[in-house]
């Protein structure tokens, strides 16, 4: 039985509050306060917002990425924070689950806890069906095996400590091939740099990332260019990937709805579109790196917290029953699972099954005419409008209040 004494769980999202929990663990303070570092701060560091717009099909239905953290060609982004804080880690990846287990077992045996990307839905106590496993990538924190027992002793952002079998989190590890195993640990000692220089690289980033995506030939599906391509595609009845063409079934628009609420206020997400904590991030920052005028950016980016609620919120009007539902089914979940953890898991089940009904009865009776989709759509497409010039122009805010 390796199990560390870890006692910090829960968070915002699920990258850093991983990063956060296990530096607090490990005493790797904030030095500026000397309290542990807030995820907001983290998040900022990281890079911070940002924005993509991916329209694609899901075996026969056609589904949605809408990205609203910050974004890099690698996907490192954990690795982005660590890198501009300094900390001294190792991360291991390998094709083989043997080397994953046996590079698992030595962190712990040295003290450190690792921090992994595994599939979400492979996780039972996630309460997803099966249908999504390979599709939904997560970062946890393990801190403890227990082979007697079959036990693996996860840290993620239930408020309380969480178990698995250790075949489970094997499985869960292995299903996103991309990442092959991918786990990190952060050297005992670790001790930031230059909190300042990593702030101010990580407000840069932020600025590149939405203003001139380095993701070659996908370019025009982040930053900037994806709201202002969503917002294009929402309404274009010429262009072959235009929502009327490619949501012309009432399964189609209703999962894309769905998952565009999702992606902006429960998916592994603080709410918002993480621009609520990107504002208290620049709040943090310009104490630090003495930018008053980053406050005055902190206001901008709490407006579009709110505009980009309110988007998530007109995509599945409350006027309809089924998808005034479908929203409250999924704030129940990932509110109750944040705070209970493992006792959630029949009733997050019990709201996967009632989703699943209330999709079957929007493909069998649709509660839209198709002059209230239209209606629908042009609603969104100048929601999506607003928001672009809103970003547009705080970004430009944040690139004159650091320079």
């Amino acid at each position: 039985m390796m199990t560390l004494a870890y006692q910090q769980f829960g968070g915002k999202y699920s990258e850093t509050a991983a990063l956060r929990n296990v530096l607090t663990h490990m005493g790797a303070m904030n030095p500026q306060s000397g309290q542990p570092f807030s995820e907001a701060l983290l998040l900022g560091i990281g890079g911070g917002i940002g924005a993509a717009y991916i329209l694609f099909e899901f075996g026969s239905t056609p589904s949605i990425y809408i990205g609203t953290r910050y974004h890099t060609g690698s996907g490192e982004f954990l690795q982005g924070i660590t890198r501009r804080l300094g900390l001294s880690v190792a991360v291991k990846q390998t094709a083989g689950g043997k080397g994953a287990a046996s590079s698992l077992k030595a962190a712990l045996e040295q003290g450190q806890p690792a921090i992994l990307s595994i599939d979400r839905a492979s996780l039972l106590y996630q309460g997803f069906p099966p249908t999504l496993i390979k599709y939904m990538e997560h970062t946890i924190v393990v801190y403890g095996l227990d082979e007697q027992a079959d036990l693996a002793y996860i840290g993620d952002k239930a408020a309380t400590p969480l178990t698995v079998r250790i075949s489970e989190l094997a499985a869960a590890r292995a299903a996103i091939t991309s990442q092959k195993h991918r786990m990190m640990t952060i050297d005992l000692g670790s001790k930031v740099a230059d909190l300042s220089a990593a702030i101010s690289d990580g407000i840069h980033a932020c600025a590149q990332a939405m203003l001139a995506p380095a993701m070659g030939n996908f370019s025009g599906n982040f930053g900037l260019n994806a709201l202002a391509k969503w917002a294009d595609m929402i309404t274009n009845r010429k262009d072959k990937k235009g929502w009327p063409t490619v949501l012309r079934t009432s399964e189609g628009l209703y999962n894309v709805l769905a998952w565009v609420f999702k992606y902006i206020e429960t998916f592994d997400t603080p709410g918002s579109a993480f621009r609520p904590m990107y504002a208290d991030f620049l709040d943090e920052a310009s104490n630090i790196i003495s930018k008053p005028a980053l406050r005055e950016v902190a206001a901008q980016y709490r407006e579009l917290g709110i505009m980009w609620s309110a988007l998530a919120d007109a995509a599945l009007p409350n006027a309809i029953a089924t998808f005034r539902e479908t929203k409250e089914l999924l704030r129940r979940k990932s509110s109750i699972f944040a705070a209970q953890g493992m006792a959630a898991v029949p009733q997050m089940q019990q709201v996967e099954a009632r989703l699943a009904a209330l999709k079957s009865e929007v493909a069998a009776n649709f509660p839209l005419s198709g002059s209230d989709v239209t209606t629908l759509l042009g609603d969104l497409h100048q929601s999506v409008l607003r928001i672009h010039e809103a970003e547009t122009a705080a970004i430009t805010a944040l690139q004159q209040a650091i320079a």
